[in-house]
C-alpha cells in the first residue's frame, strides 16, 4: 500500500500472542483505499456537484475491519473522512451509515473452559450522538456514540 494514505504501519499487531490478518479483508469488501473531496477553504466533505468553492481530492486508507478493535479512538477518528459540508446537505450520501464494530453478524463467542463470561467491546461508527445499546430488543445502555460498549454474554444461546 502507498506509504502516503496509511498513517500507521506495523509489522504485526499481537493480542494474546495471535496476530490478525489484514488484507484481503474478510470482513470488507472493495479496495483498502478510498477517496473523497473536500473544500479547500474549510476542510468539510463536499461532493463536486455541490460544491460552492474549489475542491481537493483526498486518498485514504482504510484499516482492516479485523484490526478496529486495536485502534485507539484518536486514530480511528484521524481515519474517518471530515463532516459534510452544509452546501452538500441535500445530497443523498449512503456512506454516511451507523455501523457496530467489535462482532460481525453472526459471531460465535464461546466461554474458555473455567473462565469467566466472554465479554465483546462494541463501538459506533457513523455517529456521534447518543445511542441505545439493545440487546435482544432490551436497552441495556444508553450513551454518547463515541463511547465503546462492553457487553457481557452470560449465558450460552442466540443474541441479536
Amino acid at each position: 500500500m502507498d506509504q502516503s494514505v496509511c498513517p500507521v504501519q506495523r509489522t504485526a499487531w499481537l493480542l494474546d500472542g495471535a496476530a490478525p490478518p489484514t488484507f484481503p479483508d474478510r470482513f470488507r469488501s472493495g479496495s483498502p483505499t478510498y477517496s473523497y473531496f473536500v473544500d479547500r477553504i474549510t476542510h468539510q466533505r463536499v461532493a463536486p456537484e455541490c460544491a460552492r468553492r474549489p475542491t481537493e481530492r483526498i486518498e485514504a486508507a482504510r484499516w482492516p475491519a479485523v484490526l478496529e478493535p486495536w485502534l485507539d479512538p484518536g486514530l480511528r477518528r484521524k481515519s474517518l473522512p471530515p463532516k459534510w459540508s452544509a452546501d452538500c446537505a441535500s445530497a443523498h450520501h449512503t456512506d454516511d451509515a451507523i455501523s457496530i464494530t467489535g462482532l460481525n453478524d453472526g459471531a460465535v463467542i464461546r466461554r474458555p473452559p473455567g473462565k469467566e463470561a466472554p465479554k465483546a467491546r462494541l463501538e459506533i461508527r457513523g455517529s456521534d450522538a447518543e445511542v441505545n445499546w439493545m440487546v435482544n430488543g432490551r436497552i441495556v445502555a444508553r450513551q454518547n456514540a463515541a463511547i465503546p460498549q462492553i457487553l457481557d454474554f452470560p449465558e450460552a444461546g442466540r443474541y441479536d
